[in-house]
């Protein structure tokens, strides 16, 4: 059996079929790849009256201030400004997608349709109690373990910090 790209080169016309009952084999076919005797000389494209949009096209096009003009657009459009601020910060696509999967979540959206994003001191809070986790299980003292965490400019006094051990 020949390759498949060497038998489609076989036939006369490719990606064309005739349609039975239909007038005209030129006209009865099925693809992009066909010639229409009675085609139009000019045609397509947009309306003479068509103005311009104010939508972004070019990819990495900047505004004249500097931003890319698909973040401006969101400005435009009324997104909260900080939201516009992380969009600038880790890129259009970036923030797009993530703005895609949070909206498609509904466990990250509350009852009016928003997006709920945790605190970010949770996050903090988090990260420091795996330290202490870690630095308990290498066999660390409470006393090295509060000199670890003012390195990290967290001040936990020795009962608080028994407590958090003791949580953990």
């Amino acid at each position: 059996m020949p390759p498949r790209n060497q038998t489609q080169s076989r036939n006369a016309n490719p990606g064309q079929m005739s349609l039975p009952g239909l007038p005209g084999s030129h006209t009865a076919t099925l693809g992009a790849r066909h010639s229409r005797p009675d085609a139009p000389t000019r045609g397509g494209g947009y309306p003479v009256n068509c103005k311009g949009s104010k939508v972004a096209i070019q990819r990495g096009a900047a505004a004249p201030d500097g931003e890319d003009p698909r973040i401006a657009d969101l400005r435009r459009m009324g997104l909260n400004a900080v939201w516009c601020d992380v969009a600038a910060s880790i890129g259009f696509e970036a923030f797009v997608e993530t703005w895609r999967i949070l909206a498609n979540s509904e466990s990250v959206l509350d009852d009016r349709m928003r997006i709920a994003v945790p605190s970010f001191s949770n996050f903090l809070r988090y990260q420091r109690n795996e330290l202490i986790r870690s630095l308990v299980g290498a066999g660390f003292g409470l006393s090295e373990i509060q000199t670890a965490l003012l390195k990290r400019r967290e001040n936990i006094t020795t009962n608080r910090l028994k407590k958090l051990i003791g949580t953990l």
